[in-house]
């Protein structure tokens, strides 16, 4: 069986999945799918599923191998069952990652935090010359390019992480915590520009506890509880 499938509708597709932790279930026969373009929000409390979800879906963590039903995960046409372990950087290539603490490095500015993931591709020079100035002219900081993480602004920042996870034209991204850290209003901006992404073809996970901006944005929500899905509908 190849681990690639060339042609797909939907950016996530989980049947039958579980995953246990020695004596812990984090996930608990879960099937979930996310098409493409859609963007959802998926909540819980602390412990409920949400971290080992996202690990499951980047191939940090492998589902249980239970046979009566067969575990089937796929992400961006990768079957994460059958996917070599050697091929899994090329999957995450495919999913730009958004984080609460940002995750930038201090000693860099913010051309080269984000042009760091073409760099570690090997994209050639002239692109990188390109799309990174594009991409950080998108998130309003045009005029930072030049700055350091600790001359921004919390909310600066973040933008920062977000032009970083977009710059390689990622298929899906995955928004982990990522108003956290943030005031009230850089929260608002941040998921204004989670939404416009989306509104552009890119299909966005936001996983989050802040239900007051879940409701402000509203569409799907994804409710994990004990690790089963127990809530997935719009509103």
């Amino acid at each position: 069986m190849q681990a690639l499938i060339p042609c797909i509708d939907d950016m996530i597709d989980i049947e039958h999945v579980s995953v246990t932790y020695g004596e812990t279930a984090a996930l608990r026969d879960v099937s979930l799918r996310i098409d493409d373009g859609e963007f959802a929000f998926v909540v819980g409390e602390n412990g409920a599923g949400k971290s080992t979800l996202i690990k499951l879906l980047i191939r940090e963590v492998m589902a249980d191998d239970i046979r009566d039903p067969e575990p089937h995960i796929t992400v961006n046409g990768y079957d994460l069952i059958e996917l070599r372990q050697r091929d899994v950087p090329t999957l995450r290539r495919t999913i730009g990652f958004v984080f609460q603490d940002f995750k930038l490095i201090n000693t860099m500015n913010v051309f080269d935090n984000v042009a760091f993931v073409l760099r570690s591709i090997d994209a050639p020079t002239k692109y990188i010359r390109k799309r990174v100035p594009q991409v950080i002219g998108l998130m309003g900081l045009g005029s930072k390019i030049n700055q350091y993480p600790d001359e921004l602004s919390g909310g600066e920042q973040q933008r920062v992480a977000i032009a970083r996870a977009l710059v390689n034209n990622p298929q899906l991204i995955i928004a982990d915590e990522p108003t956290g850290n943030l005031d009230p209003r850089a929260k608002i901006e941040t998921m204004k520009l989670l939404k416009e992404i989306n509104d552009k073809g890119t299909t966005v996970m936001v996983v989050t506890h802040e239900h007051d901006l879940v409701k402000r944005f509203g569409g799907r929500l994804i409710n994990i509880k004990e690790g089963v899905i127990a809530y997935d509908g719009m509103i």
